[in-house]
């Protein structure tokens, strides 16, 4: 049997659904011939840089980490919950129909969802599984703290899709601390959901003779037990793609009740009581409404009733005995193999294009901005050369080279011609590096890291493999990839153009304004910028940090901003509405880590304000120290600190300095970094 590659990519070690989807699948998957690679999106694993594309692509997770598609076929495992695509997932069914060949999905309401939806490419059902050696009727049960005769079991996301608001409303009202009942709500809250858990908890509580609860928010390896300890499963879920919780409980053996909607109509035949729900729009998103006073009937029923015998519950079992992960994975094995790449016809062209630039798109921000003019040099340089948006990638015509934009440049590359070559147009450091910084800074921060990004990380590498030339923004990033290794003969360093603009300056300020802007604040230079502002301690002055407000997580930024008053934390705002500030600050200071330019600080000199730049930082190219701005050494809170009292304490020095700056930023032009791209362009084909 030939192995085929696959790059499994989603959440690989938690304890929710897709998780344990795809734990089960990588495994069922690898005796049927597939060589899996999984880039966890929860572990710090990491693929290997230099694995090849693969011939499949498989992503399972939540819609919103959607990312490109490099496999030969690319396919995508949606378990969607609701009747048709939601607000918050607005350009799923784009996305889909552009950059996959197929879709999984596990069950007929999820297909129904994706073609109300607009998804056009292959579909294929292939239903989960469940592990019936795990999950079975003689499971040994956990020990429920307080167990009564009869137990209710909640297993699943405490979420208001789930319906846990809708249960704990039902199981309060119906009964009291007199009836011989247990509820067990064994969570698995996502962290932005505990507070809204906990507070239904405690409203459930908090009822008069409330009845007996039990929240279970520990976890465990293997939470089969928590099934065969109750006697019947409660799931009156609003929406909900498959069912996992619902099969696991029917493998074991429990008769449940379950909202008649979603995956569980397709294999839930034996030991369910139906919750009738008509269908709903609720805060946007077309659900179930399940009855909270038909719940509180068909939970009394079944108290009433009692626990099923020992046959009963065999039969319920058994009723979903064809339910595997291994048939599962066989389906799909066989749906991945069966699948063709659906790449729309282009007619070819009368003689290759010179040149073709494929990019995201165009706009006025940093990196939008230069693709507008990267995409302007190679149009004026020849009119055969063509600019293919990544959304019609399906159109891109072979060139003799191609150029292409970091993090879209992958697809590009595999595409084109062979022996063509290959221009990359990068705007930073490597991946790697920044992120590096960005963990290490978070920590020292009291911050958790960022979740991982194994796939981001291979492709940034693959493209940077592939490329035959990379260009970027500074020799700062140029001696960044010399480091990792790159031979600097392919390399080429091209200023981005600054714009000039009138001259910002206050007109003498009582309290002199000083500005911080970090899309990637800790990567910036947020930490050294605090420390070096409290140690400094300017009565006379101020700090205004525009940056994301997941900072204020951090307790060493919050420690700052106690101890000094004068820094002040603002929102990020687009790039048009951010200009305005620059006429109400006198200084702008970037210490980053790692910065391939500096869109913020070149600006500012361009309007005439004096900036301080770390040495690690692109712009300091265009800055000679003391004349045209100060540079200081990454991390060196002394020397900050120093350059920031200097600064304050002299508006002539911020006059001289913001002069000088200026006059430095008038060749960066434009103009100029189109002419520069033209040349190396030519030197490549020449």
């Amino acid at each position: 049997m030939t192995s085929r590659s696959l790059f499994l990519h989603g959440p690989a070690v938690g304890l929710n659904g897709f998780a344990l989807a795809n734990r089960r699948l990588s495994a069922a998957l690898g005796p049927l011939g597939w060589q899996v690679h999984v880039a966890a999106t929860d572990d710090g694993a990491s693929l290997a840089v230099d694995l090849p594309p693969p011939d499949v692509y498989l992503f399972h997770g939540h819609p919103y980490d959607r990312h490109h598609a490099p496999g030969r076929v690319n396919a995508y495992l949606l378990s969607y919950d609701y009747a048709r695509f939601i607000p918050a997932d607005r350009g799923l069914a784009e996305h889909l129909n552009r950059r996959f060949d197929l879709v999984v999905v596990p069950a007929r309401a999820a297909l129904a969802a994706c073609r109300r939806s607009g998804v056009t490419i292959p579909i294929v059902v292939s239903a989960y599984g469940v592990d019936h050696q795990e999950f079975g009727p003689r499971a040994t049960p956990v020990d429920i703290p307080g167990r009564r005769r009869f137990c209710f079991l909640a297993l699943g996301g405490t979420t208001e899709r789930k319906g846990t608001d809708l249960l704990l409303e039902a199981y309060a009202r119906e009964f009291t601390d007199a009836d011989d009942v247990t509820l067990v709500v064994k969570a698995c809250a996502y962290p932005h959901l505990e507070s809204w858990a906990d507070a239904l908890i405690a409203r459930a509580r908090g009822r008069r003779r409330a009845p007996h609860i039990v929240y279970d928010r520990s976890e465990a390896a293997s939470v089969a037990g928590y099934y065969t300890a109750a006697d019947m499963g409660i799931f009156p879920f609003r929406a909900e793609g498959f069912g996992l919780p619902v099969l696991e409980c029917l493998a074991s053996g429990r008769p449940a009740i379950v909202t008649r909607a979603g995956g569980p109509l397709d294999f839930a035949t034996t030991g369910v009581t139906w919750l009738r729900a008509p269908q709903s729009r609720r805060h946007g998103k077309p659900q179930a409404a399940p009855d909270v006073r038909s719940l509180r009937r068909l939970m009394r029923a079944a108290v009433e009733h009692g626990p099923m015998a020992v046959p009963a519950r065999q039969r319920i079992a058994d009723s979903v005995r064809a339910y595997t992960w291994a048939a599962c994975a066989t389906r799909l094995s066989r749906a991945l193999t069966q699948a063709r790449p659906r790449r729309r016809a282009v007619a070819p062209p009368r003689r290759r294009s010179s040149t073709v630039y494929v990019y995201l798109t165009y706009g006025v921000t940093s990196w939008k901005h230069q693709s507008t003019r990267v995409a302007r040099a190679l149009s004026r340089r020849d009119p055969r050369h063509r600019n293919v948006p990544f959304a019609t990638l399906a159109q891109m015509p072979p060139a003799s080279l191609t150029v292409a934009q970091s993090d879209y440049a992958l697809e590009a590359f595999l595409r084109a011609p062979a022996g063509a070559p290959r221009l990359l147009h990068r705007e930073s450091a490597p991946l790697a590096v920044g992120l590096a910084i960005v963990q290490r800074e978070r920590q020292a921060c009291g911050l958790p890291p960022l979740p991982p990004r194994p796939l981001a990380l291979w492709r940034d590498a693959q493209e940077a493999q592939r490329a035959d030339v990379i260009v970027v923004p500074s020799q700062v990033a140029l001696a960044a990839y010399v480091a990792g290794g790159r031979d600097p003969r392919t390399m080429r360093a091209i200023w981005p153009g600054i714009v000039q603009a009138r001259v910002a300056r206050r007109a003498a300020p009582r309290r002199p304004r000083v500005l911080f802007v970090g899309t990637s604040p800790f990567r910036k230079g947020l930490r050294p910028l605090l420390s070096a502002w409290s140690r400094l301690n300017p009565r006379a002055a101020e700090l205004w940090c525009l940056c994301p407000n997941d900072i204020l997580l951090s307790p060493v930024v919050l420690r700052h901003l106690t101890r000094a008053r004068s820094i002040s934390v603002h929102p990020l705002r687009s790039y048009r509405g951010f200009l305005p500030l620059y006429a109400d600050v006198d200084v702008v200071v970037l210490p980053s880590f790692e910065d391939g330019f500096g869109l913020v600080a070149a600006d500012a000199m361009a309007r005439g304000l004096p900036v301080i730049v770390s040495s690690a930082s692109g712009v300091s190219e265009l800055v000679r120290h003391g004349e045209s701005g100060l540079i200081v050494d990454a991390d060196r809170v002394d020397t900050l600190a120093s350059a920031l009292d200097l600064t304050l304490g002299s508006a002539g020095l911020r006059a001289r300095l913001g002069d000088q700056g200026r006059e430095a930023t008038r060749p960066v032009t434009w103009r100029e970094f189109e002419c520069r791209w033209q040349a190396v362009v030519d030197g490549m084909l020449a």
